[in-house]
């Protein structure tokens, strides 16, 4: 039995599902998973958080997030004009799908054997 402090965290365990990639956030020195448009980090122990940072200054990116995060019960718990915030439960995979997607954060592709088969004759061909 692992003990307690050899538990992975919730964003890490979260990350290691989804095939993503956990970093820590330069100014504060907690995970995050980095998204174009946002990030994801551990709110509490059984919750995590989105915050939405769109690139441009119009509120409408953040608006359709904030709509679609309220009709699938995310909880917002920052309402900027162009930017927010929100928490989800990592075990409700529609709120996961909304907070990956309007923080523009994509999963690591991974190559199946058959792929990596193909990959492996490509390469011994060409090297012939």
């Amino acid at each position: 039995m692992k003990a307690a402090a050899d538990k992975p965290s919730a964003i890490e365990a979260f990350a290691s599902e989804r095939k993503l990639r956990a970093e820590c956030d330069p100014e504060d020195k907690t995970l995050i998973i980095r998204g174009n448009t946002g990030h994801i980090f551990e709110y509490d122990d059984d919750r995590l958080g989105v915050i939405v940072q769109p690139k441009t200054d119009s509120s409408r990116s953040w608006n359709k997030a904030r709509k679609a995060f309220g009709a699938a019960e995310m909880t917002i718990t920052q309402n900027g004009d162009a930017e927010g915030a929100a928490t989800f439960d990592p075990k409700r995979p529609d709120q996961v799908e909304l907070a990956m997607k309007y923080a523009e954060i994509k999963q690591k592709k991974v190559a199946t054997p058959a792929q990596l088969e193909a990959l492996a004759r490509y390469r011994a061909a060409k090297a012939a």
